[in-house]
């Protein structure tokens, strides 16, 4: 009597620590369930040893059922090597296989299977194989494989292979009308797209690519204010690249500079180009960019630093305009030994020749 209703005083959700226990009941009902199924997969399998499609389906349920330590998306080694010796030509063994190999095996196990005729392929599974292939090969071949697939299975869409391929010949403008053949794929693959079209700096496509995923995935930051400030949408950007924090501050503050620029923002362009200064010298050592705010915004005022790289940049153009001398010094002296030493030369008018100062000037 006494054991009963300690167990049920454990049981009560008003006793504290009671849901732990709850979990672990559900833990332990949730094994009991899995290794239940698990049994009847295995034992269907070993009463139909030649059905390759129940050997995957169990595999499958291994990788989702079975603790592990290590990978939660790997398959049981155990599980793989039973398909590849018990249905080495099982197209759907096959592909099962091949999404957990390397790079190099997966596309060697895939040529190979493609090759051998003893291997029974329906399109779709076709169309699957060559996808792989498109994935792990490249070049010329990755979108040559990608094409073949889709042109067996329509459902597919590998025109990020087929971009990479012509963005790598140089056909740009190829490349990012294949990125927008499809733009109704699913949300990833859309922004997967819209990575590599602002990468190609065809921001208005990828701003109307984006458009279509809006609000379901997100975009990086620094991505999307790059897009926004290709189409033209300053105020926008600039909001976004001034979230930046951390190690992209830097790279925020020198996008942002050109924008407020653009915008007009004399104290918001002055307030980032004192940031960036205080991030380090080198990010104006000449003060090219205060010049370009004193062109921009006559009125601001320049501070004492501001000077430093002023005269930096006075000292750099008069060592640009001395570097000829290098060469026409020695080659004036030179010519003045022969002269001396050779007949007197007949006086000609100044302005009739050129002289090294002439020369010296043109160089500089």
């Amino acid at each position: 009597m006494v054991l009963a209703l300690a167990l049920l005083l454990a049981a009560s959700p008003s006793t504290p620590g009671s849901h732990e226990d709850a979990v672990r009941e559900i833990e332990a009902a949730r094994q009991r369930a899995a290794q239940a199924k698990i049994g009847e997969f295995t034992a269907y399998v070993e009463q139909h040893p030649e059905d390759a499609v129940a050997a995957v389906e169990r595999c499958k349920l291994l990788r989702v059922t079975v603790d592990r330590d290590d990978d939660e998306d790997a398959a049981p080694p155990d599980c793989l090597k039973e398909l590849a010796e018990k249905h080495p030509r099982s197209p759907a063994a096959i592909l099962y296989r091949l999404g957990f190999l390397g790079r190099d095996a997966a596309a060697t196990l895939a040529r190979d299977s493609l090759d051998d005729p003893r291997i029974v392929w329906s399109d779709k599974e076709k169309a699957a194989l060559h996808a792989s292939l498109a994935r792990n090969e490249k070049g010329l071949a990755a979108s040559r494989h990608a094409r073949t697939a889709m042109e067996l299975d329509g459902s597919l869409d590998l025109t990020r292979e087929i971009a990479a391929e012509l963005f790598a010949a140089g056909r740009r403008s190829e490349g990012i009308l294949a990125l927008s053949a499809h733009p109704e794929g699913p949300p990833w693959l859309a922004l997967a797209k819209v990575r590599m079209l602002v990468g190609q700096k065809a921001y208005a496509r990828a701003f109307w690519l984006f458009e279509t995923v809006k609000g379901r995935v997100p975009l990086e930051p620094r991505l999307h204010a790059e897009m926004l400030a290709g189409v033209g949408k300053l105020a926008e950007a600039a909001k976004l690249y001034e979230g930046q924090r951390g190690l992209q501050r830097e790279e925020a503050l020198n996008r942002l500079l050109p924008l407020y620029v653009s915008l007009g923002d004399r104290d918001s362009a002055l307030r980032t180009y004192d940031e960036l200064r205080t991030l380090g010298f080198k990010n104006d050592p000449l003060a090219l960019r205060r010049l370009q705010l004193f062109r921009k915004f006559p009125r601001a005022r320049f501070k004492a630093r501001d000077f430093g790289g002023v005269l930096l940049l006075l000292c750099a153009l008069l060592g640009v305009a001395l570097v000829p001398g290098l060469f026409l010094i020695p080659l004036h002296y030179f010519s003045l030994w022969r002269r001396l030493r050779g007949p007197p030369l007949l006086e000609t008018r100044r302005s009739e020749r050129w002289g090294f100062r002439h020369v010296w000037i043109a160089g500089s």
